[in-house]
C-alpha cells in the first residue's frame, strides 16, 4: 500500500469518528439515547423519558380517594316560587313574602279573605317541611316581619306594618298551634326591596315576611 493510500484511510478513519463523537454529544443534549457504534446497524427507539408526579403508582392497583374528598358536603338548592299574580313568593317552604296589597286594604291591619287563605296555606307548608325534611330540624320558631313604603310619616309607617305582622301572626298561632313560637314585629320603612320612587317599586315593599326557624 502507497503511502498515500494510509494517510488516505487514517483521514478517513478520523473522519468517520469525529462524526460518530458528534452525533453522540448531541444526542445527549437532547436527552436521547446514544446510538449503537457500529456503522450501518439499526437504531434501536430511545425510550421516553420518566415523568413522575408524587410517588410511584402501581397500574394494576386501583386508587382510592376518601368519599369526604370527593363528595364534599351537599347542600340542598332553593328556587323562590310565585303566585300567578305575586302576591305571594315561596323560598323553599320555610320562607314567605306577602304582598300587603293582598293581605290588607289600603291604609288597614285587617286581614282579608284572600290573605288568610294564603296563611293558612302557608301554615301547612311549613308543617309539610317539619315533616318530610328529614336532613332539617322541625320548625319550632317563626318570625313575622311587616314592612311598609315611604309614603307618609315614619312613626305612622312603623305603627302601621306592626300592625299588619300582629295580625299575620294571630292567624298563625291559629293555623300552627302551641308548639310553635310565632313573634312578630314591624319595620316599617326600612329594609326596602325596591326602590321608592315608582309605583311598582312601592308596592313590592309594602309586605309582610314569614320565616320559619
Amino acid at each position: 500500500m502507497t503511502a498515500a493510500a494510509v494517510v488516505s484511510r487514517m483521514l478517513t478513519s478520523t473522519l468517520l469518528t469525529s462524526t460518530l463523537l458528534a452525533g453522540s454529544l448531541l444526542g445527549a443534549s437532547l436527552g436521547l439515547a446514544p446510538q449503537s457504534s457500529a456503522v450501518g446497524a439499526a437504531a434501536s427507539p430511545s425510550p421516553l423519558p420518566s415523568l413522575t408526579v408524587g410517588s410511584p403508582v402501581d397500574p394494576n392497583e386501583a386508587v382510592v380517594l376518601p368519599v369526604e374528598d370527593v363528595v364534599g358536603r351537599s347542600e340542598k338548592l332553593i328556587f323562590a316560587e310565585a303566585s300567578v299574580d305575586g302576591a305571594v313568593t315561596d323560598r323553599g317552604g320555610r320562607e314567605f313574602t306577602l304582598a300587603s296589597d293582598v293581605l290588607f286594604a289600603f291604609n288597614k291591619a285587617t286581614l282579608t279573605s284572600r290573605a288568610r287563605q294564603e296563611i293558612a296555606r302557608i301554615a301547612r307548608a311549613l308543617k309539610s317541611s317539619s315533616d318530610q325534611d328529614v336532613d332539617t330540624a322541625k320548625v319550632t320558631r317563626v318570625m313575622v316581619t311587616g314592612y311598609t313604603d315611604d309614603v307618609g310619616g315614619n312613626s305612622y309607617n312603623l305603627a302601621l306594618s306592626t300592625r299588619r305582622a300582629g295580625a299575620v301572626r294571630a292567624e298563625l298561632v291559629k293555623a300552627l298551634g302551641s308548639t310553635v313560637a310565632v313573634t312578630a314585629v314591624g319595620r316599617g320603612e326600612a329594609d326596602p326591596v325596591a326602590t321608592n320612587d315608582t309605583k311598582r317599586g312601592r308596592q313590592a315593599n309594602r309586605r309582610v315576611e314569614i320565616r320559619g326557624r
